[in-house]
């Protein structure tokens, strides 16, 4: 669990510096901001076509959202040399305290949580160790949990591949590298492999960003990500989806 945790922060650190760095939409006169929304002049690249549609585009970020989506989700993350696999798993519906709630099982390494979430994404019990905490503290000890698994996901969210997809002003180059079907746990789809890479002026050494991108049919997600460069080589983060299933 320490290494999970120092790994965590690592990475909320890696985060803070890529949206500061104006990468996948950074922070611009105090409101988020897409690539190419910046208050100056751009050059006009004589067309608006997206190199991959992504207009159904779902990265769940929030405990309940994970829950409405999918029923198993089993990825990896590894910064700064630390590995940290993750798996989500619904595991079917039940009353607590009256309420009804989804129960979930979170593996993290060799740590296995189980919680019972409620309607509103609020979390009623949870189980570790073969010990039951009630509500009162189920809530605060288990968000905490619950967001540091969610971190790669919002993370992947963070990046806004979705606009990345669009970026034709200079500073920018996002190429498509390969495009082919793939199995993904129960699922398949067409997958895309991006690049992105970021220059100078616009961070001050150069930021490559490889994506893969599983369209599903229904909607678009992100299978994986790594960012490498940087100044100082301080970016360097890898996050891959192994398994998907559907609710």
């Amino acid at each position: 669990m320490k290494k999970m945790l120092s790994a965590l922060l690592v990475l909320l650190l890696l985060l803070l510096g890529i949206v500061a760095c104006g990468c996948g939409g950074g922070d611009k006169g105090g409101e988020d901001a897409a690539p190419g929304d910046g208050s100056g002049e751009e050059e006009d690249s004589g067309t608006d076509e997206a190199l991959l549609n992504l207009d159904n585009w779902e990265v769940p970020t929030k405990l309940n959202e994970m829950i409405a989506l999918f029923s198993e989700v089993n990825y990896r993350f590894t910064v700064g040399g630390v590995e940290t696999v993750v798996h989500y798993r619904y595991l079917g519906s039940e009353n607590v305290g009256g309420a009804a709630t989804d129960k979930i099982s979170l593996s993290m390494d060799e740590q296995t949580f189980t919680f019972w979430v409620g309607a509103d994404g609020s979390i009623k019990q949870m189980e570790q160790g073969g010990q039951v905490i009630p509500a009162e503290i189920a809530q605060s000890a288990g968000m905490g949990v619950a967001n540091m698994v969610l971190v790669p996901l919002v993370m992947a969210e963070g990046v806004k591949i979705q606009d990345w997809v669009r970026v034709t002003e200079p500073g920018y180059k996002v190429t498509v590298l390969s495009s082919k079907n793939e199995k993904i746990g129960d699922l398949s789809g067409m997958v895309h492999t991006l690049q992105v890479v970021v220059e100078p002026p616009l961070v001050p050494t150069e930021v490559t960003y490889v994506a893969r991108v599983a369209d599903l049919g229904d909607f678009q997600t992100m299978l994986s990500w790594e960012v490498t460069g940087g100044e100082g080589g301080t970016y360097d983060f890898k996050y891959e989806i192994e398994a998907l299933a559907l609710r």
